[in-house]
């Protein structure tokens, strides 16, 4: 046989062979799939679209989304991404974010239609690619939503609570109160008008008296409203206490925290300033994580229990510096107020309202955190034994556990906090009648007497 048929048939065996193999690959017919993030049918002006599309096999080749409204038609998008017809190798997950900017295109308020269309690198469709297409009615709303604030004047010290109470012109998935970097949501459901919302807010420790503070209200379109109040934030000065870390501390404490460090000189003390770091940081985390969703109601009422019979023992917002061997090694900040009885005393709910947490938590040792509704929460730690379980509803000094020195606590005490929405508040307040009637009660009073 000669040479070239020799080289010519197992030649022709190849290409069948990678034909029927491309065939394979390429004739898939499996369709990109699209996944629109919008949770509200409504477009609003510049609102991104949130658009996720995948393609396992031969890969994302072409995405183009469109608005049509009556006989008028925009293409919003259209984009084409790497890869070849003959082996595929297109995206596979491909992330876009388009916006709309309908008013910008000649677009009026009311019904249109957005379609999102996506193509992969497959031989199908005459080596189109598969198609998938989605179509969806929205409603084009470019109107920011309406904000009356009716609460008339807001006194909120540093550390310190305040309520805001605004009516709404529509309906508004989002709104609340913006402190600084904090977002305090707001709530309806507690007045008559529903499009009347409160949101209790803080100005924490460590914000200025001169950190902007506003009501801001985002509607089903992504439209945004923002609206000053009235306020005077009062600064304070916090104290500041030293902690003198001892041997004998050390030693006793540290081996009931279940953590190890690498490398130190000081074994017990690497690890107390790992714990008092980011251990103290994980729990913090956890703590807002817990106090971000509250009941819709209130379920407290009137001025919040101290403990009785304690002695104060560390204020809210004591800043403290942790010296060992006469060196300062450490700062932190105390956000609540520690209370010492005689030990073992009863741990009493200091309003009415329903246990979220109750558990070791980490440097707070056995804690339990009770919700009071719209975003108020009470914490007490360090105790010796929890009587609370999580979903019941507990009445005001119904009892909780008994004061103890779990955690970071260095001898039998309680650690009581008060918190709004996450964010930790001075207890003095809650504590204090007079307070409640001037900056919580009589503003709800008064926002119902318009109703009436």
């Amino acid at each position: 046989m000669p040479f070239f048929k020799r080289l010519f048939y197992p030649l022709v065996v190849l290409l069948v062979i990678l034909a029927g193999v491309g065939l394979f690959f390429q004739m898939e017919g499996e369709k990109p799939v699209i996944a629109l993030d919008l949770p509200y049918k409504a477009l609003g002006e510049n609102q991104p679209l949130p658009l996720t599309i995948t393609d396992t096999r031969s890969g994302v080749g072409r995405v183009t989304v469109t608005l049509a409204q009556g006989d008028q038609k925009s293409v919003l998008l259209e984009e084409k991404f790497p890869g070849t017809r003959l082996w595929g190798g297109g995206e596979k997950n491909v992330i876009l974010q388009p916006e709309t900017a309908p008013t910008d295109l000649g677009f009026k308020e009311g019904d249109a239609i957005l379609t999102v269309t996506a193509r992969d690198y497959a031989w199908r469709g005459f080596f189109r690619g598969n198609k998938t297409r989605l179509e969806l009615p929205v409603t084009i709303d470019v109107k920011a939503p309406g904000i009356t604030v009716l609460t008339r004047m807001h006194n909120v010290n540093q550390g310190g609570a305040g309520l805001a109470i605004y009516r709404l012109s529509e309906p508004c998935p989002v709104s609340g109160v913006q402190v600084g970097g904090h977002f305090y949501p707001g709530y309806g459901g507690y007045f008559k008008d529903p499009d009347i919302h409160l949101a209790l807010f803080a100005l924490a420790y460590d914000q200025k008296p001169d950190t902007p503070i506003f009501i801001q209200g985002t509607d089903a379109a992504g439209n945004v409203s923002q609206s000053r109040i009235l306020k005077y934030l009062k600064p304070k000065n916090f104290r500041r206490d030293t902690i003198r870390l001892s041997d004998a501390f050390l030693e006793r404490k540290m081996p009931e925290f279940k953590l190890s460090v690498q490398d130190a000189a000081n074994q017990l003390l690497a690890k107390f300033l790992k714990i008092n770091g980011e251990m103290r940081r994980a729990n913090a985390e956890t703590i807002r994580e817990i106090t971000q969703t509250s009941d819709a109601r209130f379920h407290w009422k009137g001025a919040f229990a101290r403990m009785p019979n304690a002695q104060r023992m560390a204020g809210f917002a004591d800043h403290r510096d942790y010296q060992y061997q006469g060196k300062t090694v450490d700062q932190q900040v105390h956000l609540g107020i520690d209370l010492a009885g005689v030990g073992l005393d009863k741990v009493l709910a200091a309003n009415n309202g329903k246990v979220v947490f109750a558990d070791m938590l980490g440097i707070y040792g056995q804690t339990v955190i009770v919700d009071h509704g719209f975003g108020l929460f009470s914490l007490y730690s360090h105790l010796s034994r929890i009587h609370a379980m999580v979903g019941t509803l507990v009445k005001k000094r119904a009892l909780l556990g008994q004061t103890g020195a779990t955690g970071m606590a260095g001898g039998d005490h309680l650690h009581f906090s008060m918190l709004v929405n996450g964010v930790f508040v001075n207890p003095i307040e809650w504590w204090d009648a007079a307070w409640i009637k001037n900056n919580i009660t009589r503003k709800l009073d008064d926002v119902k007497a318009l109703g009436k």
